[in-house]
């Protein structure tokens, strides 16, 4: 990730709702959601922000197996820092 300005895409994504979701799911679990699997419902598409830094945020997290699904019912599913869909 830039470092140079946060808030420029992609790293805009860590101030996304999924990410927010991840971090206090992490926050609520002892700051770790390894050994989890975990099904995360979303109102909207997900951008390509969130497709680019959501597997490098779950590695970090302890590399949980996340699904996101969104209102059409698309899935994806995301492990070892890649989507696995």
């Amino acid at each position: 990730m830039n470092t140079d300005n946060i808030g420029q895409l992609p790293n805009n994504a860590v101030y996304h709702a999924e990410t927010t979701c991840l971090l206090r799911a992490a926050r609520a679990n002892g700051g770790t959601l390894a050994g989890k699997t975990i099904e995360v419902t979303v109102d909207r598409e997900m951008c390509p922000s969130c497709e680019k830094i959501l597997p490098l945020i779950g590695l970090e997290l302890g590399n949980p197996v996340i699904t996101f699904i969104d209102p059409e019912g698309r899935v994806r599913k995301m492990h070892n820092g890649e989507w696995i869909d």
